[in-house]
């Protein structure tokens, strides 16, 4: 796929999707037969490494059978950043749009569940789609519970002012999942993922400075450099994760779990990942949760903080702090509520979500640390 096609403006793009989404809703609400659910919300994010995300989404699913269920989902990704990595490559700062769009179909039967998805994905310089397909199976009385996920997204990447510039990359899932029922209060989980991505694993605006000491390309650089070559990680990237997680209601208003994460990939990049959460509800219409999550990783093998010109005869070159060894603590405060519409059972739920986070960066040359606001309000309806 070449990217030379003229680029409609962000309005008109936006507009299309919205005018597609809201058609199959009310076709969807034609057809419906139980309950319907739409929901939005809206998630703003902002760091320290001068960038801003806003992102708002649009949810809607309605059974068109007895057990079929559809559901779609409409999402928007507003960012402008002139990050570390936009300074990295030698550019202005940039403001960009990406549109999504996932169509699920949920198939249920008397012990078991099937659902398929389909995501679209779109941006001036990329373009996403694939699907997944993921299902469940409970026995010994539903006391236990296995699930699977498939998934297969194919990508084309390229490069803005480039029309030439085309690449592909084929990402592949599959995760098993086992469910188990303690007692009436406490469950476990054990998951095994399994990914890989074959193709252009690298950066399309990624340039390394050789010879420096920040590692970054052109006026950025200290001292400037003039010489910089292109990112450039291996075409093969095999990922494996293990993860349990524990749940337990402690009584009718409070529940606690705990979780870990262990994950393992051919570029020996390795990490942990911990999460710990709290949830009161003080009546059934209030719900409070209070979640922490720790995580830790190692940079990959092709990782250099900077480059001399010593290292023009290496196969692969990266210095992506995502690549770095770094740690980073995340706190969310949850508030939902929800109301009652009438007496006919229709439902408002209102949810609002704050969470800073605090990255640090062991071994990466431009910056030691990144802080990060992320807020998030959502409303849902069920009719």
């Amino acid at each position: 796929m070449a990217f030379d096609q003229p680029r409609r403006s962000r309005t008109e793009q936006t507009t299309r999707w919205w005018l597609l989404l809201a058609g199959v809703v009310w076709s969807l609400a034609c057809v419906a037969r139980a309950q319907t659910i739409a929901g939005t919300s809206i998630y703003v994010r902002s760091d320290s490494d001068r960038t801003t995300v806003i992102a708002p989404r649009l949810h809607v699913g309605a059974p068109v059978a007895d057990t079929t269920r559809v559901d779609l989902v409409y999402t928007a990704d507003v960012w402008t950043s002139a990050s570390i990595d936009i300074r990295a490559s030698a550019s202005k700062p940039v403001t960009e749009q990406r549109d999504e769009i996932d169509a699920t179909v949920t198939q249920e039967w008397e012990d078991f569940s099937l659902s398929g998805t389909y995501r679209y994905s779109h941006e001036y310089d990329y373009v996403s789609h694939g699907g997944t397909l993921t299902g469940s199976y409970s026995f010994a009385d539903k006391s236990a519970t296995f699930d699977f996920r498939l998934a297969a997204t194919f990508d084309d990447v390229g490069r803005a002012g480039f029309p030439t510039f085309d690449r592909q990359v084929t990402n592949l899932g599959a995760r098993v999942g086992f469910t188990q029922l303690l007692d009436q209060q406490t469950y476990v989980q054990i998951l095994y993922e399994l990914m890989s991505a074959n193709g252009f694993n690298s950066s399309a605006y990624r340039f390394i400075g050789i010879g420096t000491e920040n590692g970054l390309c052109g006026a950025n650089s200290r001292p400037p450099s003039a010489y910089c070559i292109p990112e450039h990680s291996p075409s093969q990237r095999l990922r494996h994760a293990v993860a349990a997680n524990f749940r337990r209601a402690l009584g009718e208003a409070v529940s606690v779990g705990l979780g870990y994460r262990f994950y393992l990939d051919s570029w020996d990049v390795m990490s942990h990942t911990a999460l710990a959460e709290l949830n009161f509800m003080p009546s059934r219409d209030w719900l409070l949760g209070l979640r922490y999550r720790f995580y830790m990783q190692g940079a990959a093998k092709h990782y250099q903080p900077v480059f001399t010109s010593s290292d023009i005869g290496l196969q692969f070159y990266t210095n992506d702090k995502e690549l770095s060894k770094f740690s980073a603590h995340r706190i969310a405060v949850d508030i939902e509520k929800t109301f009652e519409l009438d007496d006919r059972g229709h439902l408002l739920t209102v949810v609002l979500s704050g969470a800073p986070s605090f990255f640090t960066y062991d071994n990466y040359a431009p910056l030691q640390s990144i802080t990060a606001y992320e807020l998030t309000l959502a409303t849902v309806f069920k009719l």
